[in-house]
């Protein structure tokens, strides 16, 4: 689910809270994307917007219209690159854009959801978290690793490239009912 930066954050403490109070681990695995929103295929973000968003008619070719025919060039003094036409990507600064990056990456929230795993999405950042018991450990390692390879192949199918050096996995746990927060950074 797509949702503002101070309610992100809120919905990430509440599910530590939430397992501290459990005694449980949680495992957070944060996923950034590289360039997200230039790399975005408009022919595949106009056909998830007509079958997944039921974007027809009028308002498809409209938001063809909007992404197609643009062009752009280097220009370093007074030496100019050839022009090229663009077939990718989204003006982050735009209105339009962040929308039109969640409506491309929708998708991926039935297949992180498919593995039982929880997850919040932010713009081009994607967080799973799972938590966990001693006993059922293993499983849920094995669980979240499974969800985070079909996450990056989601990615790679999807003309999207994981930022290796801003993504993390995090380790929260607490020691005892009382909330001794221990933190485990696997960097």
């Amino acid at each position: 689910m797509a949702i503002q930066p101070k309610l992100a954050l809120l919905c990430v403490l509440d599910n530590i809270y939430k397992s501290i109070d459990s005694l449980q681990l949680t495992t957070f695995v944060y996923l950034d994307i590289s360039a997200a929103f230039d790399t975005i295929s408009h022919s595949t973000l106009l056909q998830r917007l007509c079958e997944e968003f039921g974007v027809v008619g009028m308002f498809l070719d409209w938001l063809r219209s909007y992404l197609s025919n643009h062009s752009y060039y280097v220009k370093l003094g007074r030496h100019s690159s050839p022009t090229v036409i663009c077939t990718s990507g989204v003006s982050q600064g735009s209105v339009l854009g962040p929308i039109l990056f969640a409506a491309y990456i929708s998708p991926l929230s039935r297949v992180i959801s498919s593995h039982g795993v929880g997850h919040h999405q932010y713009a081009d950042d994607t967080q799973l978290f799972l938590a966990m018991r001693a006993s059922t450990m293993q499983a849920d390692l094995l669980k979240l690793e499974a969800c985070t390879c079909d996450v990056k192949s989601w990615f790679a199918e999807n003309d999207l490239l994981l930022n290796a050096d801003k993504s993390d996995d995090r380790h929260i746990l607490s020691t005892t009912l009382g909330g001794n927060l221990q933190h485990h950074d696997n960097r």
